[in-house]
């Protein structure tokens, strides 16, 4: 990757990890506005069984963990550049009791 493109990269990663604090306490109101969207994708993939599924820059954790819920032996794989985000989507996790997921920091 290009000096420009790594500093880019850098600089967002800095900034979302800066304001994971302000979505982890306003993540309730947060994920009520974005439910419809994260409903219409869940809907669209259907998720069951042991499928393995990966939720793609999914900050705080949705719709990942909904769909987790929904697995029977699968797993969902949450990623997101921020570190500090995929802490919040750890921690979700852990107080609705969902133990099929995985995180991983990373830019795609």
């Amino acid at each position: 990757m290009n000096q420009q493109l790594e500093e880019i990269r850098e600089q967002q990663k800095q900034s979302w990890n800066k304001f994971s604090s302000g979505w982890k306490k306003w993540d309730d109101l947060t994920m009520d506005f974005l439910r419809p969207m994260g409903d219409e994708i869940i809907a669209s993939i259907n998720p069951s069984g042991r499928q393995h599924i990966l939720d793609i820059a999914a900050g705080t954790g949705e719709p990942g963990l909904t769909i987790a819920t929904m697995l029977n032996g699968g797993k969902v794989i949450i990623t997101d550049l921020a570190e500090d985000m995929l802490v919040i989507a750890r921690e979700n996790a852990a107080s609705r009791g969902i133990s099929n997921i995985e995180t991983s920091a990373c830019d795609v």
